[in-house]
C-alpha cells in the first residue's frame, strides 16, 4: 500500500492479517516518522539585467516545492521576499554602481532551508543628459547680469556651462543646476551646456547663442495733452497739443481707430485735424523713445456737434464762420457755372435759364442738367427762395456781394411749392423787388436750378 501523509511527525500504526473466513490473525504494530519537504531555489531572475543607479530592480525566485518564506541577501542584510508558494518576488533600487551579488534562501514550514542559489545585480552609472535650458530674464540686455537654469536627465556631478569657448562650472547638484554671469557687449554669443556623471561620461549637450541686446532707453510719459477747441463743430478744424516729460523720438495721435503722427520735436507737439463726425470724441497720445518704444500715453475727450447753421450773417452781405471764426464772402464762384450760398448750403446757376418755360418744361430742365459731373438739380422751394431774396434791394432783389448774372426781373420765378389755391399752382417769385406770388403752372415763368451741395464739395469750398 503506498499513501500521502500530510501529518508532520510522529504516527503510530499496525498491520493484521484476515484468513478466508475473516479472522483476523495477530497484528503487528509500528511508529512513522515524518517531516516537512525542503523548499529548494531552482531559478533566480534579475530584471533588467543591466541597469542605471537608481533605477528599480526586480528579482523574482521559484522553488520545488511551496515555501513558507524566501530570503534575499544583499550586502550582509537580509531582505524578505513578497509571494507564497512556489513563486516569490522582491524590488531593490541599488544606489552605487558596480556589481553585487546576493542569495536567496528558501524555508519550509519547519524553518529548515532548502538549497540556495546566488544571483548578481549590475548597476551602471547613468549618464546625465542636458534636457532644459532656461534665462532669467528670456531678454538679455549687455551690461546686465543675468542667470541660466539647466535641467539634466539624471543627476550629474558637474554641469559646464561654455560661453563663447570658455568654460564655466555651473553651481547645483542632482538635476538641478544654475550660474549667474554677465555680457558686457552687444553682439550674439554662442554658447554650450554639458553634463557628466562620476565616471566623467558626459551625456547630450544643448547649444544655441545668446543675443546680447542694446539696453532701452527709458519710457517717454505724456505729461499734458489739450484739444482746441473743447467743443467745436462737425467739419471744423481741431488742434491737438502734447507735453513729453523727456524729449521724444516721435509722438502719436490715437483718435477713431487711426494712428497720426504728431509734428513737432523736444517734448512740445501739435497737430491739427479736422473732425467731420459728432459725439464725445476720446482721443489718446503716446509718445515713443530713440528706441522706437512706446511710452505712457494720455488721455482726453472733446464735443463735436452737427453743424445745423453754420454762419451768420452780417449787414455788409458777408457771412461769419461758427465753427473758425472766420469772416468771409457769402457767396463762392466754382469756376464752373455755378455759385454756392455758404449760408444755405445750396449751389446756383451762375446764370438763369434765358428762356422762359411752363413748370412742367422747367422741371424737366432741372431734373435733366448735369454741370461739371453734377446732377440733382431742381426748382427751389418757397423757402429757399426767401433765403436768397434780400427785398431792401432792387432789380434784383439780391444780398450785396452776390456772383450771379443775366438776371431777368421782367418775369417771376417758378418754385416747387404748391400754393394754396391747388395742384395746378405753385408759388412764384419777383426778382424784381423780392415779393412772392402765385401762378399757374401753365403759364410762363423763368428759371433758375438749385441743388443741394455735398458735405465734401462744401468742405472743399470753404478750404478755397
Amino acid at each position: 500500500m503506498s499513501s500521502e501523509i500530510e501529518y508532520i511527525g510522529s504516527i503510530d500504526y499496525s498491520i493484521v492479517a484476515i484468513n478466508e473466513a475473516g479472522v483476523e490473525g495477530r497484528s503487528k504494530v509500528g511508529v512513522l516518522l515524518t517531516e516537512a519537504l525542503r523548499a529548494n531555489i531552482i531559478s533566480v531572475k534579475v530584471t533588467p539585467t543591466k541597469a542605471y543607479v537608481g533605477e528599480e530592480y526586480l528579482i523574482t525566485a521559484s522553488t520545488d516545492n511551496p515555501a513558507s518564506s524566501v530570503s534575499l541577501v544583499l550586502d550582509d542584510l537580509t531582505y524578505k521576499m513578497g509571494g507564497s508558494g512556489k513563486n516569490w518576488t522582491f524590488k531593490k533600487r541599488i544606489s552605487e554602481a558596480g556589481k553585487k551579488t546576493f542569495t536567496v534562501i528558501a524555508e519550509n514550514i519547519e524553518g529548515r532551508n532548502g538549497k540556495s542559489m546566488s544571483g548578481e545585480i549590475i548597476a551602471r552609472m547613468a549618464v546625465p543628459d542636458v534636457t532644459t535650458i532656461a534665462f532669467k530674464p528670456e531678454g538679455i540686455f549687455a551690461g546686465d547680469s543675468f542667470v541660466i537654469k539647466v535641467t539634466t536627465s539624471s543627476p550629474a556631478d558637474e554641469v559646464v556651462f561654455e560661453l563663447d569657448g570658455k568654460g564655466h562650472i555651473m553651481e547645483g547638484a542632482s538635476t538641478e543646476w544654475r550660474y549667474e554671469f554677465l555680457i558686457d557687449t552687444v553682439g550674439s554669443w554662442s554658447y554650450k551646456v554639458l553634463a557628466q556623471n562620476k565616471e566623467g561620461k558626459i551625456g547630450l549637450t544643448k547649444e544655441g547663442k545668446i543675443n546680447a541686446l542694446k539696453k532701452p532707453t527709458a519710457l517717454i510719459t505724456v505729461a499734458k495733452v489739450e484739444v482746441t477747441p473743447v467743443k467745436g463743430y462737425s467739419g471744423g478744424k481741431f488742434k491737438f497739443k502734447a507735453s513729453t516729460d523727456r524729449p521724444a523720438l516721435k509722438v502719436t495721435l490715437a483718435l477713431g481707430g487711426e494712428s497720426f503722427e504728431m509734428s513737432g520735436s523736444g517734448t512740445e507737439w501739435s497737430l491739427s485735424k479736422v473732425i467731420k463726425k459728432t459725439g464725445d470724441m476720446v482721443f489718446s497720445i503716446a509718445a515713443f523713445n530713440e528706441d522706437n518704444v512706446e511710452g505712457g500715453a494720455k488721455t482726453a475727450q472733446f464735443l463735436v456737434e452737427e453743424i445745423k447753421e453754420r454762419y451768420a450773417y452780417n449787414k455788409d452781405g458777408t457771412i461769419t464762420d461758427k465753427v473758425t471764426g472766420e469772416v468771409r464772402k457769402r457767396f463762392v464762384d466754382n469756376g464752373d457755372g455755378t455759385v454756392t450760398d455758404l449760408a444755405t448750403n445750396l449751389m446756383w446757376l451762375k446764370k438763369p435759364k434765358m428762356i422762359s418755360t411752363n413748370y412742367e418744361e422747367a422741371d424737366n430742365y432741372c431734373r435733366a442738367l448735369s454741370i461739371g459731373g453734377k446732377t440733382g438739380w431742381r426748382l427751389p422751394t418757397i423757402s429757399e427762395w426767401k433765403y436768397l431774396l434780400d427785398r431792401n434791394q432792387r432789380n434784383p432783389a439780391l444780398p450785396p456781394g452776390h456772383l450771379f448774372l443775366n438776371i431777368n426781373t421782367r418775369l417771376g420765378y417758378w418754385s416747387k411749392s404748391k400754393h394754396k389755391f391747388g395742384s395746378l399752382y405753385v408759388y412764384q417769385v419777383s426778382l424784381w423787388d423780392g415779393k412772392t406770388a402765385y401762378l399757374s403752372k401753365k403759364k410762363i415763368a423763368s428759371v433758375w436750378p438749385v441743388r443741394y451741395v455735398e458735405m465734401e464739395e462744401r468742405i472743399a469750398e470753404v478750404a478755397n
